[in-house]
């Protein structure tokens, strides 16, 4: 689940980001965060497929 570009939402992603700070210590990104994350690990070609409800899949090539 993406949260929007400026973290506020969807709610339903917010909520369960705020859980998983309470719970684990640890968040959900955005389109732009995992992009930069990815980039910085040599990864190329990044696409964000939507899948059902609020869960995405994103997609990227690693060369060689």
């Amino acid at each position: 689940m993406l949260l929007n570009h400026d973290r506020s939402g969807p709610l339903t992603v917010a909520c369960f980001d705020m859980l998983m700070l309470i719970n684990h210590g640890s968040q959900q990104f955005t389109k732009n965060e995992l992009f930069n994350l990815l980039s910085a690990a040599g990864f190329k070609d990044l696409n964000v497929i939507p899948g059902f409800g609020y869960f995405s899949l994103i997609t990227g090539k690693k060369p060689n």
